[in-house]
């Protein structure tokens, strides 16, 4: 591989890479607002209906007290009293449940339209969701249709169309351990050769979940890795303060404006 070749294909990489970035990008996106669109759905209202009152009762005479008022000639004024008590309670219940009554209908008029306002909240919730998240995934697909545009040419084997592997494979290069794609000592090689023996990791989850770690190893995976979480922080933040339409679209933008650049590149390079 002469020179010339050598820098048409380190730039290939490059923009496979940023491919690739993209993509995964947009992924975290996307779940990132499926998690805020549920931290804000509406709640269900709650029906809280009064407390059922205690029935009331009259003092009760007993029958020592009822004996000594007909013994000492006021029990019928003590039994008259104690016949009024009872009304009064009586009376007393029936307000109560009249008024409890009315209380519980207030309630379920007051919960009926709490769950009309919600019913309409969650839709337009909904809808919301929707209408966004379907966006995204469609400037998302826009990405894969142009990743499978770039990749038509194959110039990178299938099997090392990751983040990972165009990383190493890039790093590769760019420092002369390799100067060939294929061959016994040619970039696959290394790759596979540095899986196999655990120095570098493939897999882009445990990438993240030890993003440190790789820094000496996969050098311009972590730079790349460290720049996409940025991005993602920055978007993120964006999503609150300018609007979250405002800050997909200034992202979709870039993202954009890079598809055309790796497709366009690809059509004129090779």
């Amino acid at each position: 591989m002469d020179a010339q070749e050598k820098q048409r294909l380190m730039t290939y990489l490059r923009h496979a890479i940023r491919l690739e970035a993209n993509l995964y990008e947009q992924d975290q996106l996307i779940r990132l607002r499926e998690r805020q669109f549920e931290e804000k759905k509406p709640a269900p209202p709650k029906k809280e209906l009064p407390p059922e009152p205690q029935a009331q009762a009259p003092a009760k005479m007993s029958k020592g007290a009822v004996a000594a008022s007909v013994l000492f000639g006021y029990g019928v004024p003590a039994l008259a009293k104690h016949a009024f008590n009872k009304r009064q309670a009586r009376n007393a219940n029936e307000e109560a449940q009249r008024q409890y009554q009315q209380d519980c209908k207030r309630a379920e008029q007051e919960y009926g339209a709490a769950l009309s306002r919600y019913e309409t909240a969650l839709r337009r919730w909904r809808e919301a969701k929707q209408e966004e998240i379907s966006a995204m995934q469609f400037r998302r697909d826009e990405t894969v249709r142009a990743a499978t545009e770039f990749y038509a040419r194959d110039i990178i084997y299938p099997k090392y169309r990751t983040l990972p592997a165009l990383t190493s494979i890039y790093e590769y290069l760019a420092s002369g351990r390799c100067s060939e794609l294929t061959g016994p000592d040619g970039a696959y090689n290394m790759f596979e050769a540095e899986l196999r023996q655990d120095i570098i990791i493939a897999q882009l989850g445990n990438v993240m979940d030890h993003l440190e770690n790789i820094r000496n190893q996969q050098y311009v995976l972590y730079q790349e890795v460290s720049q996409i979480n940025d991005r993602i922080r920055r978007v993120s933040g964006q999503l609150d303060e300018i609007g979250a339409m405002t800050a997909l679209n200034t992202y979709y933008s870039a993202v954009a404006a890079a598809n055309t650049e790796a497709t366009e590149y690809v059509i004129t390079a090779f």
